[in-house]
């Protein structure tokens, strides 16, 4: 499917006022419509394709950030992150690459189980850390990859100042529980297990802004840190 966007001339594109990352979920697939009774953890070993409407959720994001100057796009090796950036990567003509270390929680035995039935055991590995699941890996190693690998992309977004003024940013695509782990570990929490209810929608972009010397981040649904600031 293509999103049919033409490309922002380069020139005319805006830039962000403070170091800026993107960090999105991916788009629906058939298994996180938002349906308890069918939405289930892929982990990586199931590895899904975008829905209709997931391909519409990449498109719409495509667009929302075809006016700012995005720097590249990281994504992680799973089909459903990798068809999401394809249309990003479209829209605002920045360069894709792929990087294992932003896979998802690899949650062995119990993958392709409603999120619903394993929230208490997903809860349980999250705060036993160091408790490897069976036919998976502990929650601890996969805390520790993601959150370096973001660690890594914050750093580098605090470099990409424009000769001309404003920061280029950063777009991250990737899962849900790489969402909840990021954002837990920049407050200084742990997160829960994600449910049809306890996650951020498919689709769904956070911003992450350095205001001062902290990473602060928000839900986004289009805009600038200033471009908001006047609304």
């Amino acid at each position: 499917m293509s999103s049919s966007v033409e490309n922002v001339n380069t020139s005319e594109k805006k830039k962000f006022d403070k170091p800026t990352v993107f960090f999105g979920r991916h788009g629906e697939t058939a298994w996180n419509t938002g349906d308890p009774e069918t939405d289930r953890a892929k982990g990586i070993e199931n590895d899904l394709p975008l829905t209709r409407k997931g391909h519409e959720e990449a498109i719409s994001n495509g667009k929302k950030l075809a006016p700012y100057e995005i720097a590249e796009i990281h994504a992680s090796k799973m089909l459903r992150s990798k068809q999401s950036v394809a249309h990003v990567a479209e829209a605002t003509g920045a360069k894709v690459i792929e990087d294992a270390a932003l896979d998802p929680w690899d949650v062995g035995y119990l993958a392709g189980q409603l999120r619903k039935e394993i929230a208490d055991r997903v809860d349980y590995y999250i705060s036993h850390p160091r408790r490897e699941v069976p036919e998976g890996e502990p929650y601890g190693e996969y805390w520790k990859r993601i959150t370096e690998a973001f660690a890594r992309i914050l750093k580098k977004a605090e470099g990409l100042e424009h000769e001309d003024g404003g920061y280029c940013a950063i777009d991250v695509n990737g899962h849900s529980d790489g969402t909840e782990a990021v954002t837990s570990w920049l407050d200084g929490s742990l997160p829960e297990a994600h449910t049809a209810q306890h996650s951020i929608k498919p689709g769904a972009i956070l911003i992450f802004e350095k205001v001062g010397r902290s990473w602060k981040w928000d839900e986004w649904s289009g805009g600038a840190s200033s471009e908001r600031d006047e609304e």
